[in-house]
Parts: structure tokens; C-alpha cells; sequence
């Protein structure tokens, strides 16, 4: 009894499917004779008895894909279409016989398929923004125009990059498309931007970040040449010793260090002395400006310009770079002691007039040269000592103003000298 229900269920079954399947053929007759409203009431009705039907399923892809026809709807006619293709894999060799007199084939659903990507990739280009290119892409993954879908997408996504005009658009639209070849173009974009944008601001702090941050960026090298500059007006306004010094510790290379150091070198001389550049250059032997300090050091010790002060400074100073100056100069001293202690007897003018030269601006060499205009000023040759203190006033360098001051005071002497015939009380000091 079971067995009879059992048989009479599945012929029951099979009767039902073969009236479902002749009403699907009815439906592609219907839609090959443009009766375009019934075949899809067929297939309407078919798919709603047996959703998977081949041959509804195709005609109902078709009928959708008809864009003059008002049931026009191409991605509901993919799915149709996928339904199709799937369901007819699935066929045995004796349903596929059954459908041999319909147009339900492979080659068929193949170019029914292309048809439908042809048009849901056109339809995805005119829409002309990523996501629906992006969605076809997803979707009709069989497609042949995927390759050209992509290289759509990716054109439309530079071309919003660009729009958008930020750091973090292009490094977006590298990451996503690192074989795009608009990758080298996006990168020198990025790395512009993210430059522009990080130190827009001009501040120390910005530089410095970046800096360190982007070591690898190609404005790292502009960037660094802009903090040290910054760092060094930092200094600047700060004007501190201990500022220059940490930035000639931190920035030996740097282009600003010239100007560091000499910054130290002023602030650590204002006040010029002896006690001043010996510190300076006990302190800071490496700094541009030692052999200055040296120097300034060596006329200010040895002002007198006295064989004793010249011996003292050679027994205080032994790391002194320049021997043979001193020695040459303690020479020089001994010489200009005789001739102040012998009133030049025994020696030629052209033998003073070198020592004055060499000599100067010492105060023996100021001693020297008041003994060699005195012969003239004790026979009021007034005009003969002026001229001789022109001729020696360039080699006084800072102590020229003295001699100026002798030439005022004999010039005053010489007039005084010239209408009255008597000589007024002076001094050269």
C-alpha cells in the first residue's frame, strides 16, 4: 500500500514537472513571436512552480534584458542568467536531449551571458564613478571586460585623487593600486603634499618631526637644511652661550656653524682682554676663530713691546703656535731698546723707519717714534714732525687716534708758532 502511494506521488511529481516544462516552452514560443507580455506571465508563473527551471529561467532572462521592453532590468537578468547557466551543468544527457529543439544550448546561454556584461559594463562606465564599476567587476567576474573595467575604475579613482589633491589620497590610491602606472606620478605627488602639509606651518617643531618621521622622503634633505636654519634663529633669538654650543655639538656639518662659533667667539671676548681669550682659547681649541684669539691675545699681552713682556709671553705660552714671531719680535724689541737708549747714534734712518713700521703699534714703537720727530719740534720744524706722523700713522692700526691727536696738538703749536713767533705749552701723550 505504502509502495503504491510512494509510486502514485512520484508520477503525480513528474506529471506536474512536464506540464511546468511544456508551459516554459510556450513561453520562449511566445517570446520568439513578441508576445512579449504573455511570455512573461509563462515564466512569471513557471519560476514561481519550479525555481529552477532552465528554460524559464532563460527566457526570463532574455525578456529582461531587452532594453526597449518595460520590463527592462539588467542585473535581475543576470541572476536569471547565472541561474541558467548553473542549472543547465546540472542537466543529465536525457534532459539536455529534451531541450535540443529549444534554443536553450550552451553556445546560447554563453552569448546571452556576453550580451549582458557587454551591457552592465556599459551601463557601468556611463554611470562614470568607481563603485558601479566596482560592482560589475564583483559581479560579472567572467566577464572579458573585466581587465577594462579595472583600468576604468583605477583611471576614475587617480582622477578623484587628483581632485582631491591631499597626502592621504594618494597614499590611499597607491596602496590599492601598486601596479598602476600612475604609481611613480602619485608617489612624487604624496611626497610633496605630505612635505607641504607637515610644515605648513613654518615651525621648528614641524621640521623637526618630519625629519625624523620620513627619512627616506626626497625634501628630507631640504627639510633638514630648513630646521638647522630654524634651530639656528632659535639660537639666535635665545642668544645664550650655552645654545651655540650645544648646536656646534649637535651640528658639526652644518652650514650655520661658521656663524655659531662666531657667535661664541664674540659673546666670549665683549670685553677684550688678556684673561678673556686665554679662556676662549683654553675652552674652545676647535672654534674657526682660534688663531684671531691668538692673535688679539698676542697684541694685548705684549703692548709695551718690551724684550721682558715678549720673554714673559714666551715662558707663559709655550703651546704658541708662531715661534719664530716671537723670536723675530723679541729680536725686534732689543733692537728698538738700544736705539732709545743711544738716541739712534749708530744706526740709519732707513734702520728706524723699519722698526717704526714692524713695531708699531706697541708703546716702545710710540716711544721710538716721539724720539724721531724730536730733533724736528726742538727746532720748530713743526710741519717736518707732522709729516713724519702721517707717514706712520697707518701702521698704528687702533692706536691711531693718538697720533691724530699729536697731529691736531702740532698743528694748533705750528699756527701759534707761525703768528706770534713764541711756542705754546704742549704735550703729546
Amino acid at each position: 500500500m505504502i509502495l503504491f502511494k510512494r509510486l502514485a506521488f512520484t508520477m503525480l511529481l513528474s506529471f506536474l514537472l512536464f506540464t511546468v516544462g511544456l508551459a516554459a516552452d510556450k513561453g520562449l514560443k511566445a517570446l520568439a513571436n513578441k508576445k512579449y507580455d504573455k511570455a512573461y506571465q509563462i515564466f512569471t508563473e513557471t519560476l514561481q512552480k519550479d525555481p529552477g527551471n532552465v528554460v524559464a529561467s532563460y527566457g526570463m532572462s532574455k525578456l529582461l534584458s531587452m532594453p526597449e521592453l518595460p520590463y527592462y532590468n539588467v542585473e535581475k537578468a543576470y541572476v536569471y542568467l547565472i541561474n541558467t547557466r548553473e542549472g543547465f551543468k546540472l542537466l543529465d544527457e536525457k534532459a539536455r536531449k529534451k531541450l535540443i529543439k529549444t534554443e536553450v544550448q550552451e553556445e546560447n546561454i554563453l552569448a546571452l551571458q556576453q550580451k549582458i556584461d557587454s551591457v552592465s559594463f556599459q551601463k557601468a562606465v556611463a554611470a562614470n564613478n568607481p563603485d558601479s564599476l566596482e560592482a560589475f567587476v564583483q559581479i560579472h567576474k567572467t566577464s572579458p571586460q573585466i581587465e577594462s573595467a579595472l583600468t576604468i575604475k583605477e583611471q576614475l579613482e587617480y582622477l578623484s585623487t587628483k581632485q582631491a589633491n591631499t597626502y592621504q589620497a594618494y597614499e590611499e590610491y597607491i596602496k590599492k593600486h601598486p601596479k598602476s602606472d600612475k604609481v611613480i606620478e602619485a608617489r612624487k605627488k604624496y611626497d610633496q603634499l605630505l612635505y607641504e602639509t607637515l610644515t605648513a606651518d613654518g615651525n621648528l617643531h614641524s621640521y623637526r618631526n618630519f625629519v625624523a618621521q620620513y627619512p627616506d622622503s626626497p625634501f628630507h634633505k631640504e627639510a633638514a637644511e630648513k630646521l638647522e636654519k630654524l634651530e639656528f634663529l632659535a639660537l639666535v633669538k635665545e642668544n645664550t652661550l650655552e645654545g651655540y654650543e650645544a648646536f656646534v655639538k649637535t651640528n658639526p656639518d652644518s652650514k650655520y656653524r661658521k656663524m655659531a662659533e662666531d657667535s661664541i667667539y664674540a659673546r666670549f671676548t665683549s670685553f677684550p682682554s688678556v684673561s678673556e681669550y686665554e679662556n676662549f682659547i683654553r675652552k674652545y681649541p676647535q672654534n674657526r676663530n682660534i688663531r684671531d684669539a691668538w692673535e688679539k691675545l698676542y697684541v694685548l699681552f705684549n703692548d709695551s713691546g718690551t724684550p721682558e713682556v715678549f720673554e714673559a709671553f714666551k715662558a707663559r705660552y709655550p703651546e704658541y703656535a708662531e715661534p719664530y714671531q716671537l723670536d723675530n719680535d723679541i729680536e725686534l724689541s732689543n733692537f728698538g731698546v738700544k736705539m732709545l737708549n743711544t738716541g739712534f747714534r749708530g744706526f740709519k734712518e732707513d734702520q728706524i723707519d723699519a722698526y717704526i713700521r714692524l713695531a708699531a703699534p706697541t708703546e716702545q714703537a710710540i716711544s721710538v717714534l716721539k724720539l724721531r720727530i724730536k730733533p724736528f719740534l726742538d727746532k720748530n720744524q713743526y710741519q717736518k714732525a707732522i709729516d713724519i706722523l702721517e707717514k706712520y700713522q697707518p701702521y698704528y692700526q687702533y692706536k691711531s687716534y693718538r697720533l691724530s691727536s699729536w697731529i691736531e696738538t702740532l698743528q694748533r703749536v705750528r699756527e701759534a708758532y707761525l703768528s706770534s713767533k713764541k711756542v705754546p705749552a704742549y704735550t703729546l701723550n
